[in-house]
């Protein structure tokens, strides 16, 4: 049994439902199922299992889920019916995320966290993140994870190799992304920057609405198509924008081409060169380290876009930042760049 949070809202963050999702999976296994048989081919297992049909046609309705199916418990047996994408990852996704929902229904997992908890408007919330991470970590297991990552960060290139290597959805690939190690955002755009998908994993960083288009990805199209390998890191830019007006700049959009639609890991940025105030959005220069507002700088870099220091007129690009004290590592200051001294002179 799983052990009970001192605070029922706890469950919501990824490192505490993905155990609700293990705990789930673990019953299916637990009555003679194979993990391989599961993952391989869903729609084939659960047919299988003699107790839920499924049924590929129409929506029926508009309560679905956020995925192409719905699952309905009241007929005999109950059903999942999909609504065939054309996408064999996406159907596979959606089968098994209604499969979690029956599961959540007659297994015990989920019943022993939840019964206790009044607030429903959060089990609903959390029905779907442990849906969600239930069929992601079905299609996606630890060896698949280990060889698009490594023990390195999380990145978007690895989330393509997860999709190219796998029966998973990109929305899958996404979903497992999120419940590794570090804060991030991760995105599903067209190449005009309108979203497809977007969640994060933390407060830290937060998701745009789908309906707000976001322009760096948009604006760097064009250079990701020209790459080699179809991949592209950008700092700061137009960042990530939402349907509040606001931006938040300081971030690292590390993206790739992948199956015509582009897939994004947005990371927080240096923190030492940004900030917000009463005043506005402001920066630090980061050659000199003097702190400027925005409407104070002389303008935005053609590369970066990040505005330039309204001092000593440098960006974020990284060839334009002193090199490292040769002593003590911290960045050396203008003053001793331009004397040409290579480590501080208190050093």
């Amino acid at each position: 049994m799983l052990t009970t949070l001192t605070d029922y809202r706890l469950w919501a963050l990824p490192r505490n439902y993905v155990k609700i999702a293990d705990a789930m999976i673990q019953e299916i296994l637990d009555s003679g199922a194979v993990f391989e048989d599961i993952a391989d081919a869903p729609v084939e297992y659960v047919e299988s299992r003699g107790d839920l049909d499924v049924i590929f046609h129409e929506l029926r309705g508009t309560k679905g889920c956020n995925v192409q199916a719905c699952y309905d418990p009241y007929i005999d047996p109950p059903a999942i019916f999909v609504h065939l994408s054309g996408n064999t990852g996406r159907d596979n996704f959606s089968v098994l995320h209604e499969l979690a929902h029956h599961q959540q229904r007659v297994g015990d997992a989920w019943s022993d966290i939840t019964e206790d908890i009044t607030d429903r408007a959060f089990i609903k919330e959390l029905r779907e993140k442990v849906a969600n991470s239930f069929a992601s970590r079905l299609l996606l297991h630890e060896d698949l994870i280990e060889s698009a990552f490594g023990s390195g960060p999380v990145t978007a290139a690895g989330v393509r190799w997860l999709f190219d290597n796998s029966a998973a959805s990109m929305q899958a690939c996404l979903y497992r992304s999120l419940e590794l190690e570090g804060n991030r955002v991760v995105m599903q755009t067209d190449s005009d920057g309108r979203l497809f998908f977007s969640a994060a994993n933390s407060d830290e960083l937060f998701p745009p609405h789908k309906d707000k288009t976001q322009e760096e990805i948009a604006r760097s199209f064009e250079r990701l198509q020209a790459s080699e390998d179809g991949s592209l890191v950008v700092r700061g830019g137009y960042g990530i924008q939402h349907l509040s007006g606001k931006s938040y700049t300081n971030v690292v959009l590390d993206m790739v081409l992948c199956d015509g639609c582009v897939l994004v890991i947005a990371t927080k940025g240096r923190s030492e060169y940004f900030a917000f105030s009463d005043d506005g959005e402001y920066y630090q220069g980061s050659v000199c380290h003097d702190s400027f507002l925005i409407k104070d700088s002389p303008g935005r870099c053609s590369t970066c876009n990040e505005p330039k220091c309204s001092k000593c007129k440098a960006c974020g690009c990284p060839d334009k930042q002193p090199p490292p004290c040769t002593r003590c590592f911290m960045l050396l200051s203008v003053n001793d760049v331009r004397a040409g001294r290579t480590a501080h002179e208190d050093c």
